[in-house]
């Protein structure tokens, strides 16, 4: 923003400067959708984990291609965006521009989205992949792991994740996942890691690496996304291959 400001100069007022800098506020969030009046469109941040709203309802303008009027067909749903204060005198926030929008009930997969809001943790290279010699480092240690007793370790329940459902890995859901299924390390060697899913009537057994953790900023996130990494370099193990990925236990 700095830099934009010293380009333009003299050719933008103080006050506009000013105006600008305010972007530098932007929050990234879900929004709900509500009335269009003109150039003005009513937001109110959402929470799509309680599903329940997180602000009052606030006027804002639109940065978007064809402004405020574009909101008008979609009263109700979901807008991804970065928001950013405008006129506050005046109470006017400001939509920056290009956004997501999705139906309240179908926001789970996008979650992972609010990860945003962590830049560093966001932009930071995996460990394993800052190098080709991080690489082999990794995967050595990793075939010398006990994974089940490592995971112990490391893993809090319960835990939100989103979890693949379908065989061709095109279908997902926001699951809790509550525990590591108990396994000795010759079931683990043969099957894998597994954990529960909670389900009406009982409990799904889930691969681990149908998996992935919803917050980039839990303590769960890297310790499932390392296993993951380890099974995509080695494969399934041998005892699950042909097998379902998710199963009823009871």
């Amino acid at each position: 923003m700095e830099a934009y400001l010293d380009f333009v100069g003299d050719r933008l007022s103080e006050a506009g400067r000013e105006q600008l800098r305010r972007w530098k506020e932007a929050r990234v969030g879900f929004y709900k959708v509500g009335k269009v009046r003109g150039h003005i469109v009513v937001l109110q941040e959402w929470n799509p984990v309680s599903k329940s709203p997180l602000s009052q309802p606030f006027k804002a303008i639109t940065l978007g291609m064809g402004g405020a009027g574009f909101f008008r067909q979609y009263q109700g749903y979901l807008v991804f965006t970065y928001v950013a204060p405008w006129l506050p005198a005046e109470g006017i926030f400001c939509s920056m521009g290009y956004a997501l929008m999705v139906k309240k009930d179908e926001v789970g997969p996008f979650e992972l989205l609010l990860n945003l809001r962590t830049p560093d943790l966001v932009a930071e290279p995996l460990p394993w992949e800052r190098s080709t010699a991080a690489k082999r480092h990794h995967l050595k240690t990793w075939k010398q792991r006990d994974w089940l007793p490592w995971l112990e370790e490391r893993l809090e329940f319960p835990f939100r994740a989103l979890m693949l459902t379908s065989p061709d890995r095109s279908e997902f859901k926001v699951s809790q996942v509550t525990g590591l299924l108990p396994l000795d390390t010759d079931e683990t060697r043969q099957f894998g890691v597994y954990v529960e899913v909670p389900v009406e009537g009982g409990i799904h057994m889930v691969g681990l690496t149908n998996l992935t953790v919803l917050d980039i900023s839990s303590p769960n996130w890297m310790p499932v996304a390392e296993y993951r990494a380890y099974r995509e370099q080695v494969g399934p193990p041998p005892g699950v291959r042909g097998m379902p990925s998710i199963t009823r236990l009871r």
